[in-house]
């Protein structure tokens, strides 16, 4: 969330934003291209207009800030962990468990040999959970 960018806007992945907007259907088709005419994300260089347009207030931009925050104070945390997983079953499917480094309950993990990419569980509820 930013100034310049609609707080209804949900991602290009999804067809429709916070407000039900079809996203396709407002820029005018599946043409290649139709992401770039959304004005959720480009209101000042975007001729289409959205009645459904909101831009987000100082306050919804702080708690935004606050939330990437934590998130990004949690990874930090995590990285770690996640280098020790990877270092020790590199090229192996695995799967444990270690105590969480955001809450100390425990977490459980994998490790896939495919990627090497390690997916993170804690048992507390919103907790660390999250997919490297």
């Amino acid at each position: 969330m930013k100034k310049g960018c609609c707080v209804h806007f949900s991602g290009i992945q999804n067809d429709e934003c916070k407000s039900k907007i079809n996203y396709r259907t407002l820029v005018g088709g599946e043409d290649w291209g139709w992401a770039r005419k959304i004005p959720c994300l480009l209101k000042d260089n975007s001729t289409i207009i959205c009645h459904k347009y909101m831009e987000p207030t100082e306050q919804q931009l702080e708690v935004y800030q606050k939330e990437v925050n934590k998130i990004v104070e949690s990874i930090n945390k995590v990285s770690p962990l996640i280098k020790k997983i990877k270092s020790e079953n590199k090229n192996k499917d695995n799967s444990g468990t270690d105590i969480c480094p955001e809450c100390g309950n425990e977490l459980s993990w994998s490790i896939a040999s495919v990627n090497n990419h390690v997916w993170l569980k804690c048992k507390t509820k919103n907790c660390i959970s999250m997919m490297e």
